[in-house]
């Protein structure tokens, strides 16, 4: 007989969390101190000290400034150099420039403010997957989000099957999901929390853990 799978612990990480590479070490200390940590939900990347910008608050700022076709260089500089910085501090090769500068276009094209900011905790999933060796499990193919912001139930069973391996670590981006008609539908902020608890529910987790380096 094969020995009984251990219940799983599904972890949230809040933006301070995630703000740096030296955080982001951190957070692989933190899940990999107990096997049972196999699903983990981030937040996009936030402040790093008191004068720093949150990654969702410059997303925010682009899409405002690409809507009214101003220039949004500055904010977008700032992006990029924070993704870059971590994926070369980590010793990752994920490809985090070549993605932004493709999300740049799409600020130029027109997209939506949901999408725009979702991008955020997006990108951050994809280095963090990177970093722990874990499957990306993309939100917006698992999470439907109805007009009123209630989870339709049937999500809990997609995003369910795609967590179904008990011994497989994935990370899933918070934050955001998809509108009935396919296009990527944010939380309130704050949202990643909710997603944390939606993967938990998911993946029937033993324990929801909520971590963050705020008081």
């Amino acid at each position: 007989m094969q020995p009984e799978a251990q219940p799983r612990i599904v972890c949230k990480f809040g933006g301070s969390s995630l703000a740096s590479a030296e955080q982001f070490c951190k957070v692989r200390a933190i899940v990999e101190a107990d096997p049972r940590r196999r699903i983990v939900v981030p937040s996009a990347p936030g402040k790093r000290d008191a004068r720093d910008a949150k990654i969702t608050d410059l997303l925010y700022l682009c899409h405002h400034a690409a809507s009214i076709e101003a220039d949004f260089s500055s904010p977008f500089a700032q992006i990029v150099d924070r993704y870059v910085s971590i994926e070369r501090e980590l010793g990752l090769a994920v490809g985090i420039e070549a993605q932004l500068e493709q999300l740049r276009g799409e600020f130029a094209s027109g997209v939506s403010a949901d999408y725009a900011a979702s991008r955020g905790e997006h990108f951050c999933a994809r280095l963090l997957a990177a970093y722990l060796d874990a499957e990306f499990v993309e939100a917006a193919e698992c999470i439907v989000i109805g007009p009123q912001g209630i989870v339709d139930p049937d999500s809990y069973a997609q995003l369910g099957a795609r967590l179904s391996d008990p011994q497989g670590r994935y990370v899933v981006p918070g934050f955001y999901g998809r509108d009935a008609e396919g296009h990527v539908r944010t939380f309130s902020r704050g949202g990643s929390d909710v997603s944390g608890a939606i993967a938990a529910r998911a993946a029937r987790a033993a324990l929801y853990e909520n971590w963050t380096d705020v008081s």
